[in-house]
């Protein structure tokens, strides 16, 4: 889980407070990217899942 790791730390990062209050911060493409990556973490869990229980 190391990857899942880095990318959840990538995603927690904010705007510093000694930039301008004006600056605004979009979030967008942290969110679709979050979702990107939890729905492939889904399908991995899911894929090792079904050949676990699959006859040999």
């Amino acid at each position: 889980m190391a990857i899942w790791q880095f990318f959840k730390s990538k995603a927690r990062v904010r705007s510093k407070p000694e930039q301008a209050p004006d600056i605004q911060v979009d979030y967008s493409y942290t969110q679709w990217r979050h979702a990107q990556m939890s729905q492939l973490v889904s399908n991995y869990h899911a894929a090792c899942d079904s050949t676990e229980r699959s006859p040999a």
